[in-house]
């Protein structure tokens, strides 16, 4: 009887098990990833049909592989150790995994031991998911990051970093020494920590700054406050941040910014009140002119500063009004003359940012602020105003920009900001009733070039791959390098489909000619998948579907165009 109820119990094992696998094996069919059933042993004994989609291999070839055979060699000893201590537990990992034609992908990667009765392992479901992008993306914002760190040391600016959801800031040295102190003493760390520090008097005003960026009516954030130093006095700080990051709906979740120490030149300017000399000496160091506009004659004074702000000579007469117009570009004057004649005639203030031209070859950037001055009675009798030099401020907020928006190696739009760039052009053509098309174009065979000619050679196709890119395109077109040797052109306002199609040709052409690289001849044709928008399209769905078509044409022999087809998703029609 107890060796009958021994069979018994060990048919029920098997066919527990084997309920098990089956289950695995039907819930596997649509899975976003791929499923693997794995004996005790390390051999694959059954893998999902999406891991040809996944890693390439088609599932004969996959079962005549051990698990160990697809792990990247650096992470197998972390799985093992992993797997070693599970217990009946899953283990999830982040592993790189070996695609069957082009290098390693990093996989979200869950395993679970099969047991039996007695508890002995039988072997194990393995299941991965694509990550590569997400993890890619990680790895080029940190190298963004240590870059950014080093703008910041040579700028002597500090920088917070301010998690929207939690809370938690962090600052750097700089930040803590502006106000005194050793980052040590100031930790841990949260937005407390600045809240305690800044002026009672100037934290409203930074909240309503803040809420106005949130809300995404201000593009920065930007204000001068005060600091209290370790010492007791007030240190004069210009603090601006940016929105880096959201949530999928569109929530902001994370805030970056600066702080510089612009004691010196609030001291300054307050010194200025009590003497004329000392007033032109501040503006001169701080780059401030001033004006003042006599409403009855039409007379304008300046301050040297001023003119030489403009590029005109202190020891002439500042040009009269209507001649201004010829100092600035024509929006800047559109803008500076309507805020001229609402102060002129409600007494409002205006604060501007306006581009001038220094050189007639030359433009620049200005801080502008004016308001009225009235009389005893209380009428507006004359307008004066300030203007500071922020070209070098300017150009330093546009790199920061270019650098959180622009791949470094081609200078083509990145990752980040492509998504964004498809949106936009998704709601503008859906608003113009015009086509949108988004083409991503794959260099055939790049990973030869790697392998025979280094990464250096590899990054010196990409930048000219990016030249070419550039030349066939419309001027109206915004080119993209989402990462590793894949190109994103996002194409609007369309009058008629066949224009996408006209540029992919172009593209393609303009990849057969041979590429010189290290004194080196190799060819780097492209395939090219076209997908047009419809009226439910999202920036992913329209570049996975891109993606799929791009694929398409690789399957049926590279160096050609696949245009997406609508009506049969799986499936894309080759050029």
């Amino acid at each position: 009887m107890t060796a009958l109820s021994g069979a018994s119990a060990s048919r029920q094992d098997e066919s527990n098990q084997q309920e098990s696998e089956d289950r695995y094996r039907m819930l596997s069919e649509n899975a976003e990833g791929a499923v693997m059933l794995v004996s005790a042993e390390g051999q694959l004994t059954w893998v999902s049909p999406s891991i040809e989609r996944l890693l390439g291999y088609h599932a004969d070839e996959a079962l005549a592989l051990r698990g160990g055979d697809l792990v990247h060699p650096d992470d197998i000893a972390e799985a093992q150790s992993a797997l070693r201590l599970a217990g009946d537990r899953p283990v999830s990992l982040r592993l790189r995994f070996r695609h069957r034609d082009w290098g390693y992908l990093w996989m979200a990667a869950t395993s679970r031991w099969l047991m039996d009765a007695e508890g002995h392992r039988t072997g194990r479901i393995d299941s991965l998911r694509d990550i590569d992008a997400e993890v890619r993306a990680q790895l080029l914002l940190a190298e963004q990051s240590q870059r950014l760190m080093l703008v910041l040391a040579a700028s002597r600016l500090g920088m917070w970093d301010w998690n929207l959801v939690t809370g938690e800031t962090a600052f750097d040295e700089r930040w803590a020494e502006i106000a005194g102190y050793r980052l040590d003493e100031l930790e841990p760390t949260s937005i407390d920590t600045w809240q305690r520090l800044a002026h009672p008097g100037d934290l409203a005003a930074s909240e309503a700054m803040i809420a106005e960026h949130l809300a995404g009516r201000a593009p920065f954030y930007d204000l001068e406050l005060r600091v209290r130093h370790r010492e007791g006095h007030w240190v004069w700080v210009h603090d601006r941040g940016q929105v880096v990051e959201r949530s999928p709906d569109g929530r902001p979740t994370r805030m970056m910014g600066t702080h510089e120490d612009i004691s010196a030149r609030v001291t300054a300017v307050e010194t200025l009140n009590a003497n004329r000399y000392d007033l032109e000496q501040a503006q001169r160091i701080a780059h401030v002119g001033s004006w003042r506009l006599d409403i009855a004659t039409d007379h304008v004074t300046w301050t040297d500063e001023l003119f030489l702000m403009l590029g005109l000579d202190p020891a002439e007469a500042p040009p009269d009004y209507p001649e201004h117009q010829g100092l600035f570009t024509d929006d800047s004057w559109t803008r500076l003359s309507a805020a001229l004649a609402r102060t002129r005639a409600t007494g409002q203030p205006y604060d501007l940012e306006l581009e001038f031209a220094r050189l007639p070859d030359q433009q620049a950037w200005m801080h502008a602020r004016g308001e009225a001055v009235r009389d005893a009675a209380g009428d507006i009798v004359a307008l004066r105003g300030v203007a500071m030099d922020i070209t070098q401020r300017k150009r330093d907020r546009d790199a920061l920009t270019a650098l959180a928006t622009h791949d470094q190696l081609t200078g083509l739009v990145n990752r980040a900001a492509l998504l964004e760039e498809i949106a936009r052009a998704l709601s503008a053509g859906r608003r113009a009733g015009r086509e949108t098309a988004v083409l991503m174009l794959d260099l055939d065979r790049f990973k030869d070039v790697n392998d025979s000619l280094g990464h250096r050679g590899g990054d010196d196709l990409l930048v000219e791959a990016a030249g070419r890119i550039r030349a066939a395109i419309r001027a109206e077109d915004v080119a993209a390098r989402p990462g590793g040797d894949e190109f994103v052109i996002v194409m609007r306002d369309l009058t008629e489909t066949a224009e996408a199609r006209h540029v992919a040709e172009r593209l393609i052409e303009a990849f057969r000619a041979p590429f010189v690289v290290g004194g080196v001849a190799v060819s780097a044709t492209a395939s090219i998948g076209i997908a047009f928008a419809t009226s439910s399209s999202t920036a992913d769905s329209i570049v996975r579907e891109a993606d799929g078509a791009m694929y398409e044409a690789k399957e049926g022999g590279r160096d050609r165009l696949s245009l997406f087809c609508q009506s049969e998703p799986s499936r894309a029609r080759r050029g």
